[in-house]
C-alpha cells in the first residue's frame, strides 16, 4: 500500500511540475514536448489499474496493457507533420562500435550480478512464467529502448533544432529521468540507476548531435538493455527444455 501511495505521489509531482513548466516556459517547441512526456506519463502511470480478473488470462490483453509503456512514444511521429526520421537513420561503423562499447561499459559495474541473473541455477529457480508473458517482457525491453531513443532523443532534437544545445541535452536527460522515475519499477531504481540514466541521455544526446544519426543512440541503449533481454530469452530455453514454460501462453 505504502508503495502504491508513493507512487501516486511521485506522478503527481511530476505531473504538475510538467505542467507549471508548460505554463510559464512560454517556449512553443517546450511546451509540445512537455504536452508530449506528460500524455506518455499519464499512460505510464495509469497501467496498473488496467487490471482485470476477466482479461488476465488473455495474451491480447497482455501485449495490449504492457505495450502502452511504449507506444505513446512514438505519438508525435504520427500525430505531428515535419518530423523527419529516415535521413537520421544513417550508418557508421566507428560510432556504431563506439556505441556498443559504451553500452558494455556501463553494463560492467554490475557484471557480478548479471552473471548471476544469467547463470542456469538463478533461471531454473524463477517462478513459472507463460511463454507469452516472457516474450511480452522482450518485446517491452527491445522496443522500449528503440522508442525510448525516438522521443528522449530524435523527437527533442528536432524540435529544439534551433535551439543551444546545452538546452537540448538538458531537456532531453531531465524528460528522459522523469519518464524512468514515473515507471513502478521507478521506485526500486537507487542513485546508481539515475546516473547510469543520465550518462545514456547524455551519450546518446551527443551521439545525435555529431554524427546526425540515431543509430549508434540505438546500439547503446539497446546494449544497455541486453542482458534483460538475454535473461528472458534464456529463462525460455531452459524451461522449456525441463517442460515447465507454459508453451500455449
Amino acid at each position: 500500500m505504502q508503495n502504491t501511495y508513493t507512487l501516486k505521489e511521485n506522478m503527481h509531482l511530476c505531473f504538475f511540475g510538467l505542467v507549471f513548466m508548460l505554463i510559464y516556459l512560454n517556449f512553443e517547441n517546450i511546451s509540445i514536448i512537455v504536452f508530449f512526456l506528460v500524455v506518455n506519463m499519464l499512460f505510464v502511470g495509469n497501467l496498473r489499474h488496467l487490471r482485470s480478473e476477466k482479461f488476465n488470462n488473455s495474451n491480447f490483453f497482455l501485449l495490449l496493457r504492457r505495450s502502452f509503456y511504449i507506444i505513446p512514444l512514438v505519438l508525435p511521429y504520427i500525430i505531428l507533420p515535419g518530423l523527419n526520421l529516415v535521413s537520421y537513420f544513417k550508418t557508421n561503423i566507428l560510432f556504431l562500435f563506439i556505441g556498443f562499447l559504451i553500452g558494455l561499459i556501463l553494463i560492467l559495474p554490475k557484471w557480478k550480478t548479471w552473471n548471476t541473473f544469467l547463470s542456469n541455477d538463478f533461471l531454473i529457480e524463477l517462478p513459472k512464467r507463460s511463454k507469452i508473458d516472457v516474450w511480452v517482457l522482450v518485446f517491452v525491453y527491445f522496443f522500449g529502448a528503440i522508442f525510448e531513443e525516438l522521443f528522449y532523443r530524435l523527437f527533442i532534437y528536432q524540435s529544439l533544432i534551433e535551439s543551444p544545445f546545452v538546452l537540448t541535452l538538458i531537456i532531453s536527460t531531465l524528460f528522459f529521468l522523469f519518464h524512468h522515475y514515473a515507471t513502478p519499477w521507478g521506485q526500486a531504481f537507487k542513485t546508481y540507476d539515475f546516473i547510469i540514466q543520465i550518462l545514456i541521455s547524455i551519450i546518446s544526446m551527443c551521439f545525435l548531435y555529431f554524427t546526425n544519426s540515431i543509430i549508434p543512440s540505438l546500439v547503446l541503449h539497446l546494449t544497455y538493455n541486453g542482458p534483460h533481454i538475454l535473461m528472458y530469452i534464456k529463462y525460455l530455453l531452459i524451461h522449456r527444455e525441463m517442460g515447465s514454460v507454459n508453451i500455449e501462453g
